[in-house]
């Protein structure tokens, strides 16, 4: 003999039932509620110098008026003050793809270190990086030559191959 628990046989129609009225009350409320939500007050209300003090009226037959407080907003308002940031113009809205945040060096990372570029390297960088350029023929690397041959100029104006490295920048 097999035991089977009583099962109502209306629970599912009773519960769709009443799913279909709740979706109905919510469609009529958002319907109202856009119909009646579109009207916004303007931003800035009209300057007046003169204090208003309130009226009480008397005569109770006075239509009722829709209040024209503006809706609340996680936008913060427009302010007039000066705020220094860390980028040189700040971003007003939030993007899709996060940017990349400054690089700033640690004081302790073991990882790299920060070699000196003196004028001796700087004449072995451009020394290596014309020689390549000219052996492969690639524009990438006469690219490469003539940010090396900037940045030593750049770095170091007033060295005897200045006037070299000019000259091979326009060659």
């Amino acid at each position: 003999m097999a035991s089977t628990s009583p099962t109502p046989r209306y629970a599912l129609p009773v519960m769709l039932g009443i799913l279909g009225v709740s979706i109905v009350i919510f469609t009529v409320a958002l319907v109202r509620f856009i119909a009646n939500g579109t009207q916004t007050p303007d931003a800035t209300p009209p300057a007046t110098t003169a204090q208003q003090s309130p009226v009480v009226s008397t005569n109770l037959e006075s239509p009722i008026i829709p209040s024209t407080t503006p809706r609340p907003s996680w936008t913060p308002p427009a302010s007039a003050t000066i705020t220094i940031t860390r980028t040189p113009t700040p971003t007003l809205t939030r993007t899709l793809v996060p940017s990349l945040t400054p690089a700033n060096p640690q004081t302790a990372n073991y990882r790299y270190r920060l070699a000196e570029w003196n004028l001796l390297s700087a004449e072995r960088e451009i020394e290596l990086v014309t020689t390549r350029a000219d052996r492969e023929q690639n524009s990438e690397w006469y690219r490469a030559a003539v940010y090396a041959l900037q940045e030593a100029l750049l770095r170091f104006p007033q060295s005897i191959n200045a006037a070299a490295w000019r000259w091979q920048m326009a060659h």
